[in-house]
């Protein structure tokens, strides 16, 4: 669903989701640094972070109304999905270097978009 934010895109764009996406709760350890989100891997029973080489979005969350839902669908208390066919709004895009996370100037675009299904 998110390979059609690009350098190029301007907040107003929409599109609808083509398949489940994974999404994950920041924390502590998913930006240790400025360089970008780090994602947890786990092998023979131990997590390491890792950072991923991509831009990041962020989802901003709203009420269920009448129109639908428009938050990410939990899984548990860290993981959430974005389920087949949601609308998805690009609402704003930071450069790299003019947001934050966990203390950190991020080195990496964000994408922050608001959704709605159902």
């Amino acid at each position: 669903a998110w390979l059609v934010l690009t350098a190029a895109s301007e907040p107003g764009l929409a599109f609808t989701s083509r398949s489940v996406s994974v999404a994950m709760r920041a924390n502590a350890c998913s930006f240790p640094n400025g360089l970008g989100f780090h994602c947890p891997v786990t092998t023979s029973g131990e997590t390491t972070y890792v950072l991923r080489d991509s831009d990041v979005v962020r989802v901003v969350s709203a009420p269920r109304s009448p129109t639908g839902c428009h938050s990410l669908v939990a899984v548990d208390h860290d993981t959430f999905r974005l389920p087949l066919l949601a609308s998805v709004r690009l609402e704003r895009v930071d450069e790299p270097g003019e947001w934050r996370a966990n203390g950190h100037s991020i080195n990496r675009r964000c994408f922050t978009v608001s959704l709605s299904f159902g």
